[in-house]
């Protein structure tokens, strides 16, 4: 797992639990163990940190709702579960 990553995980684990403004980078940092630079090389910013987590949390998202349907073949025939993401289906 590279660096970046560790610091994607651990920043989603601890902004799902304790909110945006509740986590300091010091916080993420410490967690993920990497050095404060390496942070700011890899995102620039806690809002460049925090839209990477964002894309993260929406690729999760959509990869576990894609395999959903991808094992649930009769949930293609009912659409309207997927009106959020209809082009699953």
């Amino acid at each position: 797992m590279t660096k970046r990553d560790e610091i994607l995980i651990t920043a989603l684990k601890l902004f799902s639990h304790h909110g945006y403004a509740g986590v300091g980078i010091d916080r993420i940092i410490a967690e993920s163990g990497v050095a404060k630079m390496t942070l700011y090389k890899q995102f620039g910013t806690k809002e460049g940190l925090i839209e990477a987590t964002l894309q993260l949390r929406d690729e999760l998202f959509m990869a576990d709702l894609s395999n959903y349907v991808g094992q649930h073949a009769s949930a293609r025939k009912n659409k309207s579960h997927f009106r959020v993401a209809p082009s699953l289906v």
